[in-house]
């Protein structure tokens, strides 16, 4: 680990530390655990625990991240809705009464705001409502989605840094 090395760097030091979504990816796997030991996990958690939810209550959670603001339409990075679809009626096969909430954003995050550009629309979403799910678009807090992510009884990501 890199406190094995702490002797050999020097003050001031420039140091690059992976982000925590690739060690696993890497040929030697770093163990999360070693930099994120329960008790630090507990005081990360702990402030996010009080922020109220949407979840109804004695029902299965499940938050889900729709990357799709700031990619066009057909991007690769924007995984087909009938994926998730997929994954979210496996989930209700298990629990038929699942509480199912989708977060994603239709405005774009990059140059194209400026130029009035928007790839995406509220009934491009249309689908998971009909599916009977909470659609929470642009929410005005990024608190809001992370929340519900970190305490969800399941977590569906996209391939996104943000989920």
């Amino acid at each position: 680990s890199m406190e094995d090395h702490l002797h050999e760097v020097q003050r001031g030091s420039v140091i690059f530390v992976p982000a925590t979504n690739t060690w696993t990816a890497r040929k030697e796997a770093v163990k999360v655990e070693a930099y994120y030991s329960p008790a630090l996990l507990e005081k990360l958690r702990r402030p996010l625990l009080s922020v109220p939810v949407f979840f109804a209550a004695g029902r299965p959670s499940v938050a889900v991240h729709l990357r799709r603001g700031d990619l066009r339409k057909g991007d690769r990075r924007a995984t087909p809705d009938k994926h998730y679809y997929k994954i979210l009626e496996h989930v209700r096969h298990q629990w038929p009464d699942a509480d199912i909430h989708v977060w994603s954003s239709v405005m774009s995050y990059s140059a194209q705001v400026e130029e009035g550009i928007q790839f995406w629309s509220s009934s491009d979403f249309d689908g998971y409502r009909e599916r009977g799910m909470q659609v929470h678009l642009d929410s005005p807090s990024l608190l809001e989605p992370w929340v519900h992510m970190v305490r969800a009884d399941v977590f569906v990501m996209s391939m996104s840094s943000f989920s």
